[in-house]
């Protein structure tokens, strides 16, 4: 049988039309350009979508720039994205310098790519792992690098290795080049030694104190090492920004502390100054004795203190009252100078025995404008009871009032009742006055045995703005008679 074209056409069965369909691609990043800074290089790329792009997955770590023989870098959102004309979505990145800061051993090609599973359109779809861009970047800054450091009981030695690709200005290196944040307040860093290994290529050993003078279990913390802002230059000028050098993430002490409380008081003749102790564990009272505390100055100054009082504060601590007497037995206008205020070491002790290895706690500057009286002699002689003389001499960097000084100008403390007189007043070839003064007792014709202390009448003498002396015991002598 032979069928007709039309039978066929007629049985079989018809072809479906085909829809066009919209062919979807994945999202893209543009390259927009970049800049940078001493600290960083900002990268500006553009998000595009045929959907629309998922803005929650844009963040840090979409960008990573790689360079060969150097570390990859992560790029960190710098600015919320922004919605472009073009409806692009535009992001910024900052890429941290590896060591904080450029320096001349950064230079290279950056690769910058954008790792998958980063940024996703709506639909989940990602922007490829594709160069996004080669940045070439050059520096000539030095480079500064912490190489080692040494803990000692009063002072951190912190080693710092300048390198460039040229040369390093040696001049430019000091005791500025670095400080040191962290858990205590430091100050004072010093640059105790330069060695040149070579023209680019520089050691320096920096002192950094202890605060109050010897690391204590209060200074437990955290410490990081800053280079300040250009500091260290090489001979073309070029420096390095301020940037962290290295952090140590636990310094950890055990000796116990001494801290000066903030009411110290200076009378006319002595100097009060409470001191509070504590410890990892409490503190042992029997250790905080009056060799424990010594006051020096460039004056020649040095005196132990002497420990007046000790308050139990019932949490292991304890707070000493410690005296320390005037040079000359008054504070006057020579006594301006700078005191500093140690613990001596190995004394200060806790109830387990740690032991502070020593620490200037403070150094105060005082400053007075009071006359000064310094006892040039003192003369009894055992087979004369009947008198005491003594010679002072008042003096006063803006002069001495010379009518201010009379039988009154001092006082006498005895073991019984004495008359004092003025026997002269004459000037001294050194400045001001010398008097001599006449102690003879009050009643009867004899001295009695035993100490006599001279001592300064408050406010008597004065100097040529009316300024007086401060009182107090110039000296103590034991007067003993047949």
């Amino acid at each position: 049988m032979v069928l007709s074209r039309r039978s066929v056409s007629a049985t079989a069965p018809a072809m479906d039309t085909l829809e066009p369909r919209l062919v979807l691609a994945a999202p893209t990043a543009t390259y927009v350009s970049a800049s940078n800074n001493d600290t960083g290089v900002f990268v500006v790329v553009d998000y595009r979508s045929d959907v629309g792009l998922n803005t929650s997955t844009i963040g840090n770590g979409d960008l990573i720039a790689a360079r060969s023989g150097g570390p990859t870098l992560t790029g960190n959102l710098f600015a919320e994205p922004t919605v472009q004309i073009d409806g692009s979505i535009r992001a910024i990145y900052l890429f941290a310098a590896p060591t904080g800061a450029w320096n001349f051993s950064d230079t290279g090609h950056y690769l910058v790519t954008s790792p998958n599973g980063q940024v996703q359109d709506t639909n989940g779809d990602d922007v490829g792992d594709g160069l996004i861009r080669d940045l070439s970047l050059w520096f000539t800054q030095p480079k500064a690098a912490v190489t080692s450091n040494t803990m000692r009981a009063n002072d951190w030695l912190i080693v710092v290795n300048y390198t460039d690709d040229v040369s390093i200005d040696h001049s430019t290196i000091g005791n500025t080049d670095i400080s040191v944040e962290g858990a205590a307040l430091i100050s004072g860093i010093t640059m105790t030694q330069k060695i040149v290994n070579s023209a680019n290529n520089v050691t320096a050993v920096y002192r950094v104190p202890a605060p109050a003078g010897g690391w204590n279990y209060l200074h437990n913390g955290a410490y990081t090492i800053v280079f300040n802002h250009k500091e260290v230059k090489d001979n073309a000028g070029k420096a390095q920004a301020a940037h962290n050098l290295r952090t140590f993430p636990g310094l950890f002490f055990n000796a116990p502390a001494a801290v000066i409380q903030g009411g110290t008081t200076v009378t006319g003749s002595t100097w009060l100054i409470p001191i509070k102790f504590s410890g990892l564990s409490a503190i042992d009272p029997f250790t905080l004795t009056d060799s424990l505390v010594t006051v020096t100055s460039p004056n020649g100054f040095t005196q132990n203190a002497t420990r007046t009082a000790l308050l139990n504060n019932h949490d292991g601590t304890y707070t000493a009252t410690y005296r320390v007497t005037a040079r000359g037995g008054i504070w006057d206008y020579s006594d301006n100078q700078k005191y500093t205020v140690a613990i001596a070491p190995n004394i200060l002790k806790d109830i387990n025995n740690r032991t502070s290895p020593g620490a200037n706690l403070r150094t105060f500057s005082l400053w007075f404008n009071n006359p000064a009286a310094d006892i040039l002699s003192a003369n009894a002689t055992t087979n004369d009871p009947s008198k005491f003389d003594v010679t002072i001499r008042f003096h006063d960097s803006n002069g001495i009032n010379q009518s201010t000084i009379t039988s009154s100008a001092i006082n006498v403390t005895s073991p019984a009742g004495v008359t004092i007189s003025l026997l002269s007043v004459t000037a001294h070839p050194d400045g001001g006055y010398r008097a001599v003064f006449r102690i003879v007792p009050a009643t009867g014709d004899r001295l009695a045995n035993g100490s006599y202390f001279i001592n300064t009448a408050a406010g008597v003498v004065k100097d040529s703005n009316g300024v007086g002396i401060n009182g107090g015991t110039l000296n103590r002598y034991g007067l003993w008679f047949a």
